[in-house]
């Protein structure tokens, strides 16, 4: 396989550009005072020569001297380069925000391709509060992970699925649960535009997996859609071709904040689905699913 031989500035402009746009100006400003202050002063107050300097402390003098004078002058470049990402990251950030907005039924969710697939769930994750970490390296080998949630200390591993023709199967959930016990995850997330498996479903019950399907998936999108009103115990129900579903946007008894939809993985109510608090596990709040 070739190697890729991408320059330290490109591969950083590719790392800011998945950050918010205010972290390329942070980081741009920060290089530029370490390249135009901060290592000329290092070479120069430290490399002063000796009275009488030999050849040897002369030549070295010269030497950092040309080096504080290049990082000096190359500064306001390295700085301006950095600030790139800044307009990318704010483009990409208002395009996979649109992406959640436009969906109107399952139709719109397998009309997306992959990767717009993986955005609009990152932002889905994003809206609830999560901080998302995207895999930057598409088309190469991630272990089969697509997304990494942090909150609250948690991690949780997702990978996603853009399957509309057939079911994603019980060999997808075993390569997810091994990744997540190399990884050291405290749960993980598989998430399909289509359905599972019986065998998959079955495998996922009693482990830290939690499996969204196309239908579990819009009602999540619903509930986090920024046109649309939320109000407490406010009912819509959604006409699409592909099915008819009612959906509530529920909003927890114990602390007011809102719910999302949730299947049970352990205990007697294993495989049932209803409504958890978004601030769990600060806040243990559950609704029943009403279909």
């Amino acid at each position: 396989m070739a190697r890729r031989n991408n320059s330290i500035l490109i591969d950083m402009l590719d790392i800011l550009s998945h950050f918010p746009w205010w972290v390329s100006c942070i980081v741009s400003a920060i290089v530029y005072i370490i390249m135009r202050y901060l290592i000329p002063y290092i070479l120069l107050e430290y490399n002063v020569p000796a009275d009488e300097p030999n050849i040897h402390d002369a030549l070295n003098h010269g030497l950092y001297k040309g080096f504080a004078s290049a990082s000096s002058l190359l500064a306001p470049f390295i700085a301006l380069a950095l600030l790139i990402a800044a307009p990318i990251s704010f483009i990409n950030s208002r395009r996979k925000k649109q992406l959640v907005e436009k969906q109107k039924n399952l139709n719109t969710l397998y009309s997306l391709q992959w990767d717009e697939f993986e955005e609009l769930v990152g932002d889905v994750f994003r809206r609830q509060g999560y901080f998302v970490k995207e895999n930057s390296n598409k088309g190469q080998p991630d272990g089969g992970i697509d997304l990494v949630l942090k909150k609250d200390a948690e991690i949780t591993l997702v990978q996603c699925k853009h399957w509309k023709a057939r079911q994603v199967g019980v060999r997808v959930v075993r390569e997810l649960y091994g990744v997540m016990a190399s990884e050291n995850a405290d749960r993980g997330i598989l998430i399909t535009s289509g359905l599972f498996t019986p065998d998959a479903k079955a495998f996922a019950a009693n482990k830290p997996i939690e499996m969204i399907d196309g239908k579990q998936l819009f009602t999540l999108i619903k509930t986090v859609q920024k046109n649309r009103t939320i109000s407490v115990q406010k009912e819509r129900t959604i006409s699409d071709t592909s099915f008819h579903s009612k959906i509530s946007c529920e909003i927890c008894p114990k602390c007011g904040s809102e719910m999302v939809f949730r299947t049970a993985k352990k205990g007697i109510n294993a495989g049932k689905q209803f409504w958890g608090c978004s601030k769990f596990p600060k806040c243990r709040g559950t609704k029943s699913y009403q279909t």
